[in-house]
């Protein structure tokens, strides 16, 4: 747990320092602190960690699926 959240500011700091942007920090660290507690669960779950990595997998796939069409080829 300390680790993560060492590693969530260390990566939050460094973005705020070169995009100067508290909002795009913000989304980042929000995020970061989503996949972390994901793993964190996915970890915990033995009998279930199959069925939760499928799931997480999928809905990361959505997500990239959704706004990979706003790219123009």
């Amino acid at each position: 747990m300390i680790a993560s959240i060492a590693t969530i500011g260390l990566i939050s700091w460094f973005v705020m320092n070169i995009l100067k942007s508290k909002r795009v920090t913000t989304i980042i660290s929000v995020v970061l602190i989503l996949i972390y507690s994901y793993i964190f669960s996915l970890m915990q779950l033995q009998d279930y960690s199959l069925l939760l990595g499928s799931i997480g997998l999928f809905c990361t796939l959505a997500v990239i699926m959704y706004y990979s069409k706003r790219l123009k080829w």
